[in-house]
């Protein structure tokens, strides 16, 4: 039987395999030859006769005569439009791929791969055109309306003739729906139009504006509007666009990098996008906090997300950007703490070891203020991953004691001890007795202090305790009231008095040396050519941070350098700040008095000490040129970098779109050793 249906599919006419094939299956079908004699009358007869051309198919299927079923089938394709012969085709397909399994099982083989292949390809090939009708033969027609709408959805130069063909295949196939349909499929061309034409403005914009990064991000966001985040491929490539042109902006790479996240979450893509940022913006702490997340994500192995972490502290540190190298460190710890729950090389011990590491080297290269917000966040993560109440609050009491100033950190100190005592681990009077001891410090928020404590007592205390709360608070808002009016009444009386002698000096309106209004008239001499846009702040509070001083400052303008030292008569701490421009310097002092970390700090102008440098005259000995430095150099962070190498008397940086240099000039001759 095999040998006989191989011969079936062979170049023979079939005649003689047709009438021996009638003879072996008649007794297992319901063909008689008498029938199929009549059948074949009948197409005699008449050509067009659907039912005999149905049934010859049908009787050669059941006989299991391939040859003869595609003479049939090629007959009906012949008379009848190829739309009728659809379903012919499908049972066709049917009864070979139904034999081909039958001939797996029972060993025969005598249908070939090949064979099946070049039938199913016959069968696609005559009905190519007809796409429509396959569908709908085969059921899906949802799928063919889904293929309609998301084509009117991308732009094409064809898009209404789109619209043209959807029309007569709805009115075909869902008549009681056709005009809601059609009416949706036209918003969306509409909308898509609209939509190109709003594209095709923005890309002129582009050109207008040679290619600026402000039209790239404007285009961009349009895009990012669109349902499910826009095209991710077309957004990818206006991203590619950009990078080619401004490759050097780190916000650029951290959009790229935050989008694809989000929407293509594609390991390979991700690790190759983050890779290039870092390699083109190494100074930037958020691009390399995104390429160890993104490894991370990857399963990528422990020793490469390290080894990055480290080239990260290595450019960071260059930079001197505290900042960005406290982001970084903490970033590390965070994927470090993420990586227990799914990689076994990680484990508390080993994560906790993570963070002593890290903490030891902030504590090396840091102030206060960046080594505090880490120990912070060391403190949760001791508490809601390692579980460890002990050693959480052990960390607490370290950052209260190094920053007894910051409101914030009392306030998550207390916290913390709520949340203990809910889980049984702690009593509330460690609560109670924190909220005392922040009440009395001098901290940079009291009045948070005194609320969150009054707060505390209403839920959590009794009538009694809220009154001992109530009737400490009394005393110290009466004692920080009295405080705040002597700085006001400090500052209003400078003011006045610098009204006055402005008036006096006013009539005569010529300059005249020491015949400044106010507190102008006296300065701080400095060796320092840029003295003239420096303020000298004199008997600070040794609380007081960089921060805290940016934080007061900050808001009259651009902060050039800032620098505290102690003083080498009194050991007061005091501090220089410069600005980009000397009429901001003059409008500080004229504010008078300021209160800092709780101290009244009069600011003083300051003078150079020469006012013409003859720089050929003598040997520079003391003066070094820095080169290839970073765009977003500052000032300060080449005073931490170099002032290990002694004392330094003025920093000169020059600031360029892709790079800066420097001329450090010390106090005295310096060698360095490289």
């Amino acid at each position: 039987m095999a040998s006989k249906q191989q011969n079936d599919l062979s170049d023979s006419d079939g005649s003689n395999e047709f009438e021996s094939n009638m003879q072996v299956d008649q007794k297992t079908c319901q063909v008689s030859e008498a029938q199929l004699t009549c059948l074949y009358e009948r197409l005699t007869a008449n050509i067009y006769d659907y039912d005999a051309h149905v049934g010859i198919i049908a009787a050669m299927k059941a006989l299991g005569d391939l040859e003869a079923l595609r003479q049939a089938r090629q007959t009906m394709a012949d008379i009848f439009p190829l739309t009728e012969a659809i379903p012919l085709w499908k049972m066709y397909l049917d009864y070979v791929l139904e034999e081909y399994s039958e001939s797996l099982k029972d060993g025969t083989n005598w249908l070939s791969t090949d064979q099946v292949q070049k039938i199913c390809s016959a069968a696609r090939k005559a009905t190519d055109h007809h796409y429509t009708k396959i569908d709908s033969s085969f059921e899906n027609v949802e799928k063919m309306r889904k293929m309609f709408l998301d084509r009117l959805k991308q732009p094409h130069q064809e898009i209404d003739k789109t619209l043209e063909s959807y029309s007569p295949f709805e009115s075909q196939y869902n008549q009681k729906e056709y005009f809601e349909r059609l009416k949706l499929a036209t918003q969306i061309c509409n909308k898509t139009k609209k939509d190109q034409k709003y594209c095709e403005s923005l890309e002129r914009k582009l050109e207008q504006s040679e290619y600026s990064l402000d039209a790239f991000n404007a285009y961009l966001s349009f895009e990012k509007k669109q349902a499910n985040g826009g095209n991710i491929k077309f957004i990818q490539t206006l991203y590619e666009r950009a990078l080619s042109l401004h490759c050097l902006d780190p916000t650029l790479w951290n959009s790229y990098l935050i989008y694809m996240t989000v929407w293509d979450k594609l390991p390979t893509t991700l690790v190759s996008i983050a890779e290039r940022a870092v390699r083109n913006c190494m100074t930037s702490g958020p691009l390399w906090c995104h390429l160890l997340r993104i490894k991370t994500i990857a399963r990528k192995p422990r020793s490469d997300v390290t080894e990055d972490y480290q080239r990260a502290i290595r450019f960071l540190s260059m930079a001197g950007d505290f900042q960005q190298i406290l982001a970084v460190a903490m970033c590390h710890c965070e994927v470090e703490l993420k990586c227990i729950a799914f990689d076994d090389t990680y484990t508390p011990d080993t994560v906790r070891a993570v963070f002593q590491e890290t903490a030891m080297y902030l504590d090396a290269i840091t102030n206060i203020d960046p080594l505090a917000k880490f120990q912070r966040f060391w403190a949760k993560a001791e508490e809601y991953f390692f579980k460890d109440v002990s050693t959480a609050r052990n960390i607490y009491h370290i950052v209260v004691k190094r920053v007894p100033f910051l409101t914030e950190a009392w306030l998550e100190f207390v916290q913390f001890e709520i949340i203990s005592f809910n889980s049984r681990h702690d009593n509330i009077s460690k609560a109670r007795s924190l909220l005392k001891q922040a009440a009395l410090q001098n901290t940079n928020a009291p009045e948070q202090i005194y609320e969150q404590w009054i707060e505390f007592e209403r839920i959590r205390g009794g009538l009694d305790t809220l009154y001992e709360a109530l009737d400490k608070i009394h005393v110290l808002q009466a004692r920080l009231a009295k405080k705040r009016s002597v700085v006001e009444n400090e500052a209003e009386a400078h003011s006045k008095r610098a009204k006055i002698e402005e008036a006096i000096h006013e009539p005569s309106q010529e300059p005249h040396a020491g015949k400044l209004p106010g507190s102008l008239a006296e300065y701080k001499v400095i060796n320092n050519s840029m003295a003239g846009n420096m303020v000298y702040l004199s008997k600070l509070s040794q609380n007081t941070t960089e921060s805290t001083i940016l934080k007061h400052f900050g808001v009259y303008g651009q902060v050039e350098d800032l620098f505290m030292q102690p003083n080498e008569e009194s050991g007061e701490l005091e501090a220089f700040v410069e600005f980009s421009k000397a009429e901001l310097v003059r409008k500080i002092v004229l504010d008078g008095p300021i209160s800092i970390n709780g101290t009244v700090v009069t600011p003083c102008r300051c003078r150079p000490s020469q006012m013409v440098w003859d720089f050929k005259q003598h040997e520079e000995k003391t003066k070094i040129y820095v080169s290839n430095l970073s765009p977003q150099m500052q000032k300060r962070q080449l005073r931490h970098i170099f002032s290990e190498f002694g004392k330094i008397r003025e920093i000169r940086l020059q600031n360029r779109k892709t790079m800066a240099f420097a001329y450090i000039d010390f106090e005295k001759e310096v060698c360095f050793v490289c």
